[in-house]
């Protein structure tokens, strides 16, 4: 990630928590680096999501079975480093078994759109039809249409 230092990146692992932090807490003086995200052991940390500046925006998660969840981003804290909260329900022994996981993270700004992306195949959900997979943060999500639930990654689009 590169960029001006108020700039805002949505990290999240692949357990479903995450938070917003500024690029700024993000760098560090030390050759080793600095701990970031908390990742539980056995997990990853999804691909991040900039956040564009001055825009009302939502924030997109999807699981590995096909669930998607819209909620707003204020419900989202903005940390320097940590776990995070709960960006979408996976069962803890779902995600233990490797049964479950995040698989990707976006945000979509105010009347954009969110691409999902499934091999070769691109969807693009427009602003209008979000309310279908909205929610409370921490929900399970609604289920993708058949043939659109293996989700490599999403693209919030302006």
């Amino acid at each position: 990630m590169i960029g001006d230092a108020e700039k805002k990146y949505l990290l999240a692992s692949d357990a479903g928590y995450g938070f917003v932090a500024t690029l700024g807490d993000l760098v560090s003086r030390n050759k080793a680096g600095k701990a970031i995200l908390r990742v539980s052991a056995g997990g990853k940390a999804v691909v991040p999501s900039p956040v564009p500046a001055g825009k009302e925006c939502l924030i997109a998660a999807v699981s590995s079975i096909g669930r998607l969840l819209v909620f707003e981003m204020d419900e989202l804290p903005e940390l320097a480093k940590g776990k995070g909260n709960k960006l979408i329900n996976i069962p803890g022994k779902k995600y233990l078994s490797g049964e479950e996981k995040m698989v990707a993270a976006a945000v979509i700004p105010e009347e954009g759109n969110l691409q999902v992306h499934t091999g070769t195949r691109i969807m693009t959900i427009r602003w209008d039809d979000i309310d279908d997979y909205y929610g409370e943060r921490a929900l399970r999500g609604s289920l993708l249409p058949k043939g659109w639930r293996k989700v490599e990654r999403l693209v919030g689009i302006e």
